[in-house]
This record gives structure tokens, sequence and C-alpha cells, in this order.
């Protein structure tokens, strides 16, 4: 009974739901579709009045030792490289400029502040220009000679699939010969030394279809390496004479070095090559500029031809005196040209000065032949003068040598283009051109002189002046003799 009165009060047990089934979960949506890749953009090309941004640390990596103090930090930012200087350099086959623009355009504290090494031309790296400049700048030249190829020559470089087989029709039917060849008897073959002979090296031109300049081999080894100095010695060519081709000197001195190799110079010498055998034929041996340099340039100069005019017997003579009958004289004709000779002086000497000028100066009066060399010497024996030197009308250096830091091919160089553009401003503001320029750096002074075809400049020494007077006597002398 006790459980009947608690099934009656206690609550009814309901039933466990039934469990409803999980609701599906939503699906997921599909992968965006992912966004076509970027294409890079086209690096903008350098044109003519622009300039090429050029990454310091690609210049720094080919500066020469000396410049490794100069660096002081971290190298970081472009040098912009006008368009036009690159173009202006790129057909002699490298691109330089002077130190100094790339130091003040550096950002502050990546270089210290030096100017020693302002003036030292560096070289830019080449393939950087190359590739950030505009295609259509690189002009081909004009007049190329083009040439038709016939369809039937085939392309040596296509690919083996490209390239049609020639194979031969076969013809109706073979052609007898109707007669029987003749035998010919063999001919009895040559007798073969036992001993064989040494392979003879590879050929060497000794000029080129544009001549040779010649010159004794005892003025270019002053400064070539111990052995190739003792290779000379041992085989008595002191007194030999190398003839170097007009070709690969014209293309060394566009880039401002001539260097060979010691065999390629054994085979231009004027003796057996065969009677040495030397270790050292792959060194490279860089000839003097102030040797090369003026004998390259003399023998480049064309020759001056005077035409002959034949004046009519009707033509009046407008410079007879009247009254007077006047024989007009058959004109002579020119003597033929003497024939160049076999070797080049290796330095050309000044034209004579008259004894009053030079010999006066210089204290020989009897002396009327003066070399290059011997007029930079008497010039740093005057008082104030520290060195001098002599160069060409096209920066080549002749004669003379500057005390170090200071560079004598780099100052022959420049003293060109000095006094070009003093010219171009003389001229803008209706000045007369100028002869000489006078500069003082620090103490130091340093006159420049223009004479004629050479330029002279003369450093004195700090705190000193210069004496002018003889200098420009000395300058006028050398403008009058090498107009």
């Amino acid at each position: 009974m006790f459980d009947f009165f608690k099934r009656l009060f206690s609550p009814p047990v309901s039933a466990p739901p039934d469990s409803a089934p999980a609701p599906p979960k939503p699906a997921a949506p599909p992968p965006a579709p992912a966004p076509p890749e970027a294409k890079a953009a086209p690096a903008i090309l350098a044109r003519a009045g622009d300039t090429i941004p050029l990454l310091l640390s690609d210049i720094v990596a080919r500066l020469p030792a000396s410049f490794a103090p100069l660096v002081s930090s971290s190298v970081t930012g472009n040098f912009p490289l006008p368009v036009k200087t690159a173009l202006g350099q790129l057909p002699s086959g490298a691109v330089r400029i002077p130190f100094g623009q790339i130091r003040q355009s550096a950002p502050p504290g990546t270089f210290a502040n030096n100017a020693s090494l302002d003036e030292t031309l560096v070289e830019l790296p080449l393939p950087k220009i190359l590739a950030a400049m505009d295609p259509a700048l690189l002009a081909r030249r004009s007049g190329q000679t083009q040439v038709e190829v016939p369809e039937e020559i085939l392309g040596i470089f296509g690919s083996k699939a490209g390239v049609p087989a020639r194979v031969a029709a076969p013809s109706a039917a073979p052609v007898v010969p109707t007669t029987p060849p003749i035998p010919v008897a063999p001919k009895p073959a040559p007798a073969v030394s036992q001993k064989p002979a040494a392979p003879a090296p590879a050929p060497v031109p000794r000029a080129s279809a544009g001549g040779a300049l010649t010159l004794r081999l005892s003025a270019l080894y002053e400064f070539w390496p111990e052995p190739v100095r003792q290779d000379i010695a041992q085989s008595n060519w002191s007194d030999a004479s190398v003839s170097l081709p007009m070709n690969r000197l014209d293309a060394a001195m566009k880039t401002g070095r001539v260097v060979f190799t010691w065999g390629e110079l054994i085979q231009w010498l004027d003796v057996s090559s065969a009677s040495i055998s030397t270790p050292h034929r792959d060194m490279s041996l860089e000839l003097p500029l102030k040797v090369i340099a003026p004998l390259f340039m003399a023998q480049r100069r064309p020759p001056v031809l005077q035409k002959n005019i034949a004046v009519g017997a009707d033509m009046p003579n407008l410079f007879a005196v009247p009254g007077k009958s006047t024989v007009r004289a058959a004109p002579i004709p020119a003597p033929p040209p003497a024939p160049a000779p076999a070797v080049v002086s290796p330095v050309p000497a000044v034209a004579a000065a008259s004894a009053d000028v030079l010999g006066e100066i210089f204290g020989q009066p009897a002396k009327t032949e003066w070399s290059p060399q011997e007029i930079t010497q008497k010039i740093n024996a005057l008082p104030g003068v520290a060195a001098s030197l002599i160069a060409m009308s096209d920066g080549f250096l002749v004669a003379g040598d500057l005390p170090p830091p200071l560079k004598s091919e780099t100052m022959a160089a420049f003293l060109p283009q000095m006094f070009g553009r003093l010219a171009h401003y003389a001229g803008e503001i209706q000045l007369a051109p100028p002869t000489a320029l006078t500069l003082l750096a620090g103490q130091t002074p340093c006159t420049i002189f223009k004479t004629g075809a050479l330029y002279l400049a003369v450093l004195g020494k700090p705190g000193l002046t210069l004496p002018d007077a003889l200098l420009q006597r000395v300058a006028g002398e050398l403008a009058r003799r090498n107009p």
C-alpha cells in the first residue's frame, strides 16, 4: 500500500525526448578565385635628358685599394649619372668621371671629407649603364653595308630540326662510262723525317694592314717585372726593335692603357722568337703612354698634300709692275715624299729653339736642340718651381712628372678640357680665347700655358711665387716652334 501511495503522489516521469537530428552545417562558400598575378611593371629606360641612378655600392666595389680609407660607413643611395655623359664616353668602351662628383653627391657620412682624390677618374659599371639606357639612343653607324643572303644559303646557327636536309634526287638510270678509266700510276709518298718537328706556336701578326709602330724595346721595359727583364737580358734583346700593329694600338689607346702579353711582344720583335722558351709568355705588360702616345699620334696624322693649280696664260698678273713685262715661271713639281724611317725615335724632340731664348733662359746659349724631358728638367730648376709637365692637345703626357699624390697622366688629360671650357665661357662674354691659366690651390700656385699644339703646366712650391716672366718666354718659344 505504501508503494501505491508513493506512485500516486510522485511526479510523472516523462519519457526522454527523441534526439533531434543535428541541423546541417552550412556549406562552405566556394573559394574566391585568386586574383591574377600582377605583372611586373616594365623598367623605365633613361632617355637623352634623363639621369641613370647607379647604386653607390656597385661603384665602391670597383674602386681601387687606394680609395678604401675614404669609405667611412655603410654605402647606400644612388649616383645620378647624366645620360649625355654616358653617351659621350661609350665609344671609348668605358665611362669614367672624377671621384669628387661621386663623393659630393653621396649621402653625408658615406665618404670621408678628404678631397685628395677628387680629380682621379673612376670607372663606372658599364653593364648597369647599358641596361638602364633606352636602346633607341644607341644608334648604329650610318652607311653600313647590307648584304643580301641567297635563300639557298642555310643558317649555321639555326636548330637542327629547322634546317632542311639537302637530298640529291635519284637519277632515272645510272650513267655507265663508255670508255674505261685510264689507270694513273700513284705518286711516291714523300720521305718522312724520323725526327718529328716541334709544334710551331700560334702565329701572331707582326703588322696589320694599317701598318705598325716600330721602336726600340729598351724604351719600354724600364718598369716591367723582373722575370721579363731577365728574359730580355738572357736573349740579348736590349737593342731589338718591336713592331706594334696599329690596329691593336688604336683599340688600346681608346681605353687609356696599352697592355700586351709578353708572348705577343716576342712575336713582334725583329729577332727569332724561337730562341727562347719562357714560362712568362702569358704575363701582361703595360707600355708607357708617355712613349707610345706621341709616336702613335704622329704616325696617325695624315700627311698634308699640296695641290698644284695650273694658271692659264690668259690670266693677268695682279702683282706685276706697270710698264714691265713679266714672264710666268713654270710650276715646280712638288718633291716626292721621303720614305718613313724603319725605327721611330721613342721620344719626339721639340723643334730647334733659337739660342737666344731657351738657351739664354736655361744658361746654355750654345745649345739649340731641346727634348721635352730636357725642357721640363730645366724648368724644374728655376726658382720657386716644384714640377712641370708637357702634354699634347689630345691629353697625352709627353714629358714631366708631378709629385705624389698628384698624377701626371690625369692632369695631362684634363688640360685640354679646362682650356676648352674656359674658351667657351670667354666666347659667351665676348672675350678672346685664353692662353694661360693661373690657379692657387691653398698655398701652392699652378700656371698652365697653351703653347700652340702643346700644353705646359708648372707647379710651384707652397708659399713661393713662380717666375712668371721666364715661364712666359718659355711658353712663347714653344708656341712659336710648335704652332
